[in-house]
């Protein structure tokens, strides 16, 4: 889900920086995704990312495409050679796969480790998150946070290891009088279970499954506790100081880098973080303000939204 998010943010970008270029997203046959994408009135095409069969050549000659821009985590080499077969260049963002190496350029915003960005391929490479692409909304919601009163947890579309029902134990930990709002993704499978444990809360925890705006409901909030993606990253561009936790094994240079920009307190990978962790975290951070006002202002003048509007200046020059 994260990636479909990003190819809309992308989509925004490129109406507003390249009015004149036309655009189909290619998305694997989930209905979910499928329907995010029909409500956001964007074109698209549902495919089988999985089979042998030239599904790229099909759509390249039906909808004219003259550059193909991979969102995928793990590209497989055939999509690639396909694609380059047909004269187009291809452009990547964030693919660890093997098809990267084939790539023309790969955006790596989320690679930050020395030896990591070792192993990442392409015929060019370009790293960091200055290539990230945000929600422009961020730019309508910065604010500078004083002081901890409501806390916002937010683990993704997906959720993959219910870690927002982890967050919720930590914060009960804490018996503090905040309020705290939960938003599950459409991915995530522990909805039933989070209102399970709200249930004794008294209204101070308030469990969500659709948002109109995730940027929206940040501003709101003065603390999130975020897995270590992209909407981490969103929430330090809002000024939205945040506890993080990785959820996959690459996910933890990406919170060491929030947490070397000073927006972010990393607590470790998930299967080595408790409840009383999380609890313990909190107190910290509602017990010294000064903390508190120093992460939101780093994130605000660390992390902007212009990584779309490079990726296409760095297109605009390869082509």
């Amino acid at each position: 889900m994260g990636h479909l998010f990003r190819t809309l943010n992308f989509i925004h970008y490129l109406k507003k920086y390249a009015p004149t270029e036309k655009y189909i997203v290619a998305v694997n046959e989930d209905p979910k995704a499928m329907d995010i994408l029909k409500r956001s009135e964007i074109s698209y095409v549902p495919v089988d990312f999985d089979s042998e069969r030239n599904w790229e050549k099909k759509l390249i000659d039906d909808y004219k495409v003259t550059a193909w821009i991979n969102d995928r985590l793990d590209t497989e080499t055939s999509t690639v050679r396909r694609v380059k077969e047909c004269k187009i260049p291809v452009y990547t963002i964030d693919d660890r796969g093997p098809g990267a190496g084939d790539s023309d350029i790969n955006f790596a915003s989320l690679v930050f480790d020395e030896a990591e960005k070792g192993k990442i391929a392409g015929g060019r490479v370009f790293f960091g998150e200055k290539y990230l692409i945000l929600n422009p909304e961020i730019d309508l919601y910065k604010k500078q946070k004083k002081s901890v009163r409501k806390i916002l947890i937010t683990m993704g579309g997906s959720d993959t290891y219910n870690l927002t029902l982890l967050a919720i134990g930590g914060i009960k930990k804490t018996e503090l009088d905040v309020q705290v709002t939960c938003v599950i993704g459409p991915g995530s499978k522990c909805f039933a279970e989070a209102k399970k444990m709200s249930a004794d809360s008294e209204g101070r925890i308030r469990i969500k499954s659709v948002v109109p705006s995730l940027i929206e409901e940040m501003s709101r909030h003065d603390l999130a506790i975020t897995a270590g993606g992209v909407t981490a990253f969103e929430a330090a561009a809002t000024g939205l100081p945040t506890i993080s936790i990785a959820a996959e094994p690459h996910e933890k240079e990406i919170c060491h880098r929030l947490e070397e920009l000073g927006c972010s307190s990393f607590l470790g990978y998930w299967k080595d973080v408790t409840k009383e962790d999380i609890a313990k975290e909190i107190n910290v951070i509602m017990s010294n303000p000064d903390m508190l006002c120093n992460m939101s202002r780093n994130g605000m003048e660390k992390v902007d939204t212009l990584g779309a509007k490079r990726i296409i200046e760095e297109i605009e020059k390869y082509d």
